[in-house]
């Protein structure tokens, strides 16, 4: 599982007789002594999406005050919320409480700890483990098309962490076609297109019918030569061409002048008396035409291309920049082969117009057929697959009938409850079926008899005789006899009641009952009264003097003096460490005194607690500690209780151990 790391730094500055300026959340602390004891953090506690936890600081320190305890304050998601110092004593204890808002993943916070003192700077890491919320997935689903897979995504709303699962195969694509057939110049095809997402593709292509052409005759006149006009009678073709010119006629003019306008030239008008065919002559210079092209005619693979200008004043056009037609190019793309059964053509193609067509066909070639004989079986009959070896189209024939079975019978005797038979089965192919029944022989029990209890009826078992049969049943029952009761009677105690227990006295019964109860009779209870003392209350024992039960009650709050030390505590010796010898010397002969330095843990009165150095002199070679050990100059006192007294402020140390 991930964690997420975050490291705060906390800092507790000493220095002798220097006065540190504090951060946020600092507590002034005496001028230290000793070095870093130990950094305890606590099992976080959680609720409303926090973790709670207090980290514990020990740390060793002087009487004055001089010296400054400071923290770091906040770090990232981390939110520092008291600060608690015990500055009295020796050693030191801070403690801090801490809150971290949990996040979806499991984190660990990476806590520094630095001592300075006169000796060095010290530091210790400890890591705290807070516990993830887990992700609150929410889930989107993306439906499938034709041509992508469904899915759904699953999305934390807590810190947006997602993934994709639950993949169902996109639909495929539900095409209908729409045919559009062939024209005179123009393939048919089939346009397919998906009714779900509107995909389409082309296919199912037919070639172009060709033109079917009709001609009309226009005789020739006075200007004009005759000609045939060939159209295609496709009615929705309607392509056209012109062939079989007649010279024209020639004209029979007769003249007639206009005078020239400011926008048309003078001229003498030469009109044909049989077609109104007309020239101009004798021309005078006109104001003159201001020509543009106002239609473009395109060629096509069988006429020319051509430009119309027209005069923007009057009207007047003309025909002008041709453009030579470009007949049809065909040439071979693919020639396809003839099959057995289809027929093969060539495909011609025009790439200028982009047109192709099938020609040059070529009949099928027809099948070769090649024979496998299939043998008959009993059931089966034979027969022969012929196959043509170049396209694999084949078909049967030559059929052979089946050889029939030839069965061999084995004999089932019949049992008590089935009935025998012969099983016939084929040598050559397996196939059996069942014949020759003979009718089951039927029971043949033998009775048991069970004689009947206090509680259950007695019968007779009935049990078929046949050793591979077993079968049975139960018959003659007889009714239980019922139970035959004797009572032995319990009297009632001080607590609980009496009664009688009624039990069957059949050997092979053993069943009973409770019966006829009398009530418990109740304690008879005496006192005794235990006075308080100034360490403990006091109070009263009862005692049944029937049963001897017993309880304490009536209790009574301690009865101070005022005067013992039970009354007025003021320092109490909770252990001893690093006890050692500092020096020996000698004061007489055959005496030596001994100077023993040892640090003691005591807790004062107020709750605070520290360490205390004492150095006791112990006279003579063989001084006794708590009447039990006599020890030399070399003697380890690991182990030793020693009961001292040491007089000073007021204190009375009682014993301590040295460990």
């Amino acid at each position: 599982m991930k964690r997420r790391v975050l490291t705060v730094f906390l800092a507790v500055a000493m220095v002798f007789a220097l006065t540190v300026p504090a951060l946020a959340d600092s507590t002034p602390l005496p001028t230290p002594q000793g070095g870093l004891s130990s950094v305890v953090a606590s099992t976080p506690v959680y609720g409303d999406g926090k973790a709670t936890f207090t980290v514990t600081i020990t740390y060793g320190g002087g009487n004055s005050t001089s010296g400054t305890l400071s923290w770091s304050g906040d770090v990232g998601e981390l939110t520092h919320t008291s600060l608690t110092t015990n500055t009295t004593g020796n050693p030191r204890r801070t403690t801090g409480d801490f809150t971290v808002e949990q996040v979806c993943l499991d984190q660990t916070i990476a806590f520094v700890i630095s001592l300075q003192t006169n000796q060095g700077l010290v530091s210790e890491t400890i890591n705290v483990n807070i516990n993830g919320l887990g992700h609150n997935y929410v889930s989107a689903v993306t439906d499938p098309t034709c041509t992508d897979e469904g899915f759904t995504t699953y999305i934390c709303t807590t810190c947006g962490d997602e993934y994709v699962s639950d993949k169902v195969e996109a639909n495929g694509h539900d095409y209908v076609g729409e045919v559009t057939e062939p024209t005179c110049t123009d393939e048919g095809f089939t346009t397919y297109t998906c009714t779900v997402c509107g995909d389409s593709y082309i296919g199912d292509k037919v070639v172009a019918n060709g033109h079917d052409y009709v001609g009309v005759v226009a005789p020739p006149t006075c200007t004009d030569e005759g000609f045939t006009t060939y159209t295609c009678a496709c009615a929705d073709c309607g392509d056209s061409y012109i062939d079989d010119k007649v010279a024209a006629n020639g004209h029979d003019y007769v003249s007639e002048v206009t005078d020239p306008t400011c926008t048309d030239e003078g001229f003498t008008t030469y009109t044909c008396a049989a077609c109104g065919d007309e020239y101009v002559s004798e021309i005078v210079a006109a104001n003159g035409h201001d020509y543009a092209v106002t239609s473009v005619i395109p060629m096509t693979h069988k006429s020319d291309g051509y430009s119309i200008y027209t005069c923007t004043d009057c009207g007047d056009w003309y025909e002008d920049d041709p453009v030579p037609a470009v007949p049809y190019d065909w040439q071979i793309v693919e020639v396809v082969a003839p099959t057995c059964t289809e027929k093969g053509y060539t495909i011609y193609e025009d790439t200028f117009w982009d047109k192709t067509r099938k020609s040059d066909w070529v009949k099928a070639n027809g099948h070769g057929y090649e024979g496998v004989v299939t043998a008959p079986t009993c059931t089966l009959e034979g027969f022969t697959t012929y196959t043509c070896a170049d396209c694999g189209n084949s078909y049967t024939g030559d059929k052979v009938a089946a050889n029939g079975h030839g069965y061999e019978g084995v004999v089932t005797a019949p049992t008590c409850t089935l009935e025998g038979f012969t099983t016939y089965t084929c040598a050559v192919c397996d196939d059996s079926y069942i014949g020759g029944k003979v009718a089951a022989n039927g029971h043949d029990h033998v009775g048991v008899v069970t004689p009947p209890t206090c509680t259950d009826e007695g019968f007779t078992t009935y049990t078929c005789a046949c050793a591979d049969c077993g079968d049975s049943y139960i018959g003659d029952k007889v009714a239980a006899n019922g139970h035959d009761y004797v009572s032995v009677v319990t009297d009632p105690t001080c607590k609980d009641e009496g009664f009688t227990t009624y039990t069957c006295a059949c050997a092979d019964c053993g069943d009973s009952y409770i019966g006829d109860p009398i009530a418990a009779n109740g304690h008879y209870y005496a006192s005794v009264v235990t006075a308080p003392t100034c360490t403990d209350g006091g109070y009263t024992t009862y005692h049944c003097t029937v049963c001897g039960d017993e309880y304490v009650d009536d209790y009574v709050s301690e009865n101070h003096c005022g005067n013992c030390d039970a009354c007025n505590p003021r320092v109490s010796i909770t252990g001893a460490t690093n006890a050692k010898f500092i020096s020996i010397a000698e004061t007489a002969k055959n005496s030596r005194v001994w100077v023993l330095t040892f640090d003691v843990t005591v807790m004062y009165s107020n709750n605070t607690n520290g360490v205390v150095r004492y150095t006791i002199n112990l006279n003579g070679n063989n001084a006794n500690l708590d009447g039990k050990y006599a020890f030399g100059a070399d003697q380890d006192l690991a182990g030793m209780t020693l009961t001292y007294d040491i007089k000073g402020n007021g204190s009375n140390i009682k014993a301590f151990s040295i460990k």
